[in-house]
């Protein structure tokens, strides 16, 4: 089970401002598992999700989640955190 959760409020404390969240996008090894728009009621800012990863046909060995936070403005790099696991 993978749970994100992007605080809108404690980026903006950081960085000093805070853009439009357009949605998320979840990947795994490279491959991408899910995208979840923000945008159907105006950009968001943040938020909690979980998403169930099935790691039952995952070679053993190292693997990475990543998680990107896509912004409105194209502009704008978006953000991202990488999560490295392992299968024995």
């Amino acid at each position: 089970m993978l749970e994100l959760t992007l605080d809108g409020l404690g980026g903006q404390q950081l960085g000093g401002d805070l853009a439009g969240l357009a949605g998320v996008e979840v990947r795994l090894d490279r491959t991408r598992l899910a995208g979840i728009p923000t945008v159907v009621d105006g950009p968001g800012i943040g938020g909690s999700w979980r998403i169930a990863i099935d790691t039952t046909g995952l070679a053993p060995g190292r693997h990475t989640v990543e998680v990107r936070a896509v912004g409105v403005d194209a502009r704008s790099a978006f953000a991202v955190s990488y999560t490295p696991f392992e299968v024995v």
